[in-house]
């Protein structure tokens, strides 16, 4: 099953079509979903164990234009 983290994402104006698509390149990123607010994007990411959780944040960090990320573990879910 693994592990799943819901990160908010802001990034730099004039880039989210890019940004996306590098997103895209990273397998353990299931969901990308733009959303209105404070931060631009909400994803979900699925590990297999927190310590792959590090690794994956460096990798989305290093695109280039991303301002802000805020991860947060998701503890229980629920889907009608």
């Amino acid at each position: 099953m693994g592990i799943k983290i819901t990160s908010f994402i802001k990034i730099e104006f004039g880039n989210s079509e890019k940004f996306n698509e590098e997103l895209k390149q990273i397998p353990e990123v299931v969901k990308i979903l733009s959303i209105s607010g404070d931060f631009d994007l909400l994803i979900h990411i699925l590990v297999e164990k927190s310590e792959d959780l590090v690794e994956i944040i460096e990798k989305i960090e290093k695109i280039p234009g991303i301002k802000e990320i805020n991860s947060h573990y998701v503890l229980a879910e629920w889907e009608k």
